[in-house]
């Protein structure tokens, strides 16, 4: 018999740890969602319904939550992978050794903007 759980990657988790304090969105008016939630956190509510592996997602705008995520992913087999934020406002120095620091992270699948932070040309 097959592990069922091998059949199941959840592909967009967000876990957060508000003593971080970098999550402008996660107010006390969002009392559901106002405390930290981390891997133990995931495990206890998925119970039977825990997937094989989880892709994290950033929740945060800033170069410490793809760190704080990466950490997590170093530490927990359930992690598989990561998507980071850098800021993409041109390219600088300072975004190339950001992207080559990144580059030899094995979690780290892909960079990604949260959009509230894109400034598009054609007003979006």
């Amino acid at each position: 018999m097959t592990d069922a759980r091998a059949e199941i990657i959840d592909s967009h988790q967000h876990f957060w740890q508000l003593s971080r304090g970098d999550y402008s969105w996660l107010t006390p008016e969002l009392s559901e969602l106002y405390s930290d939630f981390l891997p133990t956190d995931y495990i206890q509510v998925a119970g039977k319904n825990l997937p094989s592996n989880t892709v994290l997602v950033q929740a945060a705008d800033s170069d410490e939550e793809t760190d704080f995520l990466l950490q997590l992913a170093s530490e927990n087999e359930l992690v598989s992978g990561v998507v980071g934020w850098v800021q993409f406002d041109g390219i600088s120095q300072i975004v190339v050794e950001r992207l080559k620091q990144l580059s030899v992270n094995p979690f780290l699948k892909v960079y990604g903007q949260c959009c509230k932070t894109l400034k598009m040309s054609n007003g979006f």
